[in-house]
């Protein structure tokens, strides 16, 4: 089993702030693009994202998919 999420206490409390650190809250959108710096960007939250993915069966397909980020987010704490 390979493929088993085995997950603490500590590690879903990580996980929780890790939605804070990737998808912030006060992100700003010039034009159709958000502001990014270094650690913001898509590429960078990537492996975030496919790891919420199989631990959720969420999938967030844009930092402007803010329905799943919320749902993804919802599920993470409910474990």
């Amino acid at each position: 089993m390979a493929n088993k999420i085995s997950l603490t206490s500590e590690n879903t409390k990580y996980l929780i702030d890790a939605f804070t650190h990737f998808f912030p809250e006060d992100t700003i959108y010039a034009a159709d693009k958000p502001y990014v710096s270094g650690e913001f960007n898509w590429k960078n939250r990537a492996d975030f994202i496919d790891f919420i993915n199989r631990l959720t069966g969420v999938l967030i397909k844009s930092e402007r998919d803010l329905e799943n980020i919320k749902k993804a987010q919802l599920a993470v704490e409910a474990l």
